[in-house]
């Protein structure tokens, strides 16, 4: 949040608008996109040092290599950005980037760890000086003490406009912390859960875009629910049963759903007395959002979040939106490339709040991100923490502002509104221990997902899970407390 009000504004100024609702914490923007090679930025402000032309290797999941490879330039404009970042830190430091793609998706899982745990217990050091991974993986095995305490590494500084302080505050226990994200890989950003409205179909229906409800803080589950009784939904293919075929006020996958317990500020855990995690999902207010929400999404058919139709068949909700029969639909950044090739005229705004008593708008990132770690017997732990920062540093010099430009500017040009609510979406990102950890507590972020069945009953699956799900947390921390942090 300390950084992306002057990223966007830099973008403003070259689209010749500044919004007085964006402001800059910075004295000073560089807003060239592409720096030279440790001349200047933040990159040329860390330390020296010299690794006389020594390798310094990262492990990195096949599918999003274009997050770290460079070696061979596609002419994808994401590689391209990539290439200079790297070409930068390799300059400053003379130390050669290799990196080691192997596949990481949720399916390699098991293959994914093993390659970790071979490379950590072999003995000696470490083939990898740098391991990247996704979130919802690397979580689940972060207790094992394969990992270095990155709060003791000299070389990294979680004050710096590079690295999240949500998350960093948020997943430290006991004042370590073994995992992080920031600009160094942008699926943090691709993976942000905005809600992309039909602007068209907002137009033929006379609903004023939200935009002037999320600046006035009243862009809420209750306005999105008045929204939702102006738009009629059909039975498209009049087959008298509610399928991909019929048209929405609100789509999404299945798992979507779960972002509202980031959009909506239920704490899946909050730190207790002693600053541990603690669960405090349960409580009246969650009661009451889970009840609403319910209403609004089953109330003559309104909503759509299904992977699959009750045949089997696989479902895609960016189909039903793109074929204009769908007034609003969740879903991540990424996926925001597949509108632009498409007719449908779109806006984007972030989720909303619960109600207006909520402080701020919260934009949840999914769970497929890439996180950062450094093996407890890399080489040199201090080496690899200065390779990690100034990565850091050089994909703020010379990706993050590039990727906001040709992702949003360049493909929403003529919808500077969108622009400022993704700045807005972007500050607010936030993470919650529990949800992150989810995995270890028996799946507790994921109960969210039942909300599409129209009839969850959250009181009773808490009765049936407190306990269960309290024992599961108590063994995490446990773990975390056994953790020397080397």
């Amino acid at each position: 949040m300390k950084r992306y009000v002057s990223l966007i504004m830099a973008l403003l100024v070259l689209l010749g608008c500044i919004f007085s609702t964006v402001s800059c914490k910075k004295d000073e923007e560089n807003t060239d996109s592409t720096v030279a090679a440790g001349t200047e930025g933040e990159l040329s402000k860390l330390k020296d040092h010299n690794f006389e032309g020594r390798e310094i290797t990262v492990l990195a999941r096949e599918q999003f290599g274009y997050e770290i490879e460079s070696a061979e330039l596609t002419g994808e404009w994401i590689n391209q950005l990539i290439s200079v970042r790297n070409a930068s830190v390799e300059g400053k430091y003379n130390v050669k980037l290799k990196v080691v793609l192997i596949p990481g998706i949720w399916e390699n899982r098991t293959q994914y760890k093993t390659a970790i745990k071979t490379a950590v217990e072999a003995g000696g050091k470490c083939e990898y000086d740098i391991i990247s991974g996704a979130q919802n993986q690397i979580n689940s095995y972060v207790t094992e003490g394969m990992f270095a305490n990155l709060h003791g590494n000299e070389n990294i500084n979680f004050d710096n406009k590079w690295w999240f302080d949500g998350f960093v505050d948020n997943m430290t226990i006991n004042n370590k912390l073994y995992f992080t994200v920031g600009d160094v890989g942008v699926t943090l950003l691709e993976n942000m859960n905005v809600v992309v409205f039909n602007k068209t179909l907002f137009d033929q229906n006379k609903i004023s875009y939200p935009y002037e409800l999320v600046r006035n803080d009243q862009w809420t589950l209750e306005n999105l629910n008045e929204i939702s009784k102006v738009y009629t939904c059909s039975d498209v293919n009049e087959n008298n049963r509610t399928d991909p075929g019929d048209s929405f006020v609100l789509c999404g996958g299945g798992a979507k759903l779960r972002s509202i317990t980031t959009s909506f500020d239920i704490k899946i855990t909050s730190p207790d007395n002693m600053g541990l995690p603690e669960i405090t999902m349960y409580n009246q207010r969650t009661v009451d959002i889970v009840d609403k929400f319910q209403s609004m999404l089953v109330s003559n058919s309104r909503a759509y979040f299904k992977d699959h139709d009750d045949d089997g068949s696989e479902v895609f909700p960016m189909e039903i939106f793109k074929d204009n029969r769908a007034l609003m639909m969740f879903t991540l950044l990424s996926d925001v490339n597949e509108l632009t090739a498409s007719s449908v005229k779109f806006g984007i705004v972030p989720f909303p709040k619960y109600n207006a008593d909520q402080e701020n708008y919260y934009t949840h990132v999914y769970e497929t991100l890439t996180v950062y770690t450094i093996p407890v017997n890399a080489g040199s732990q201090s080496e690899s923490g200065l390779i990690l920062e100034a990565l850091g540093a050089s994909s703020y010099d010379n990706v993050t502002e590039e990727y906001f430009e040709k992702v949003l500017s360049l493909q929403n040009s003529d919808d500077i509104d969108s622009l400022e609510m993704l700045a807005m979406a972007r500050e607010n990102i936030s993470f919650n221990f529990g949800f992150v950890h989810s995995a270890s507590i028996g799946d507790i972020g994921a109960v969210f997902d039942n909300i599409k069945l129209g009839n969850y009953n959250l009181t009773n699956r808490w009765e049936l899970s407190e306990d269960s799900w309290n024992t599961a947390l108590g063994r995490l921390l446990d773990k975390y407390l056994a953790m020397d942090g080397n």
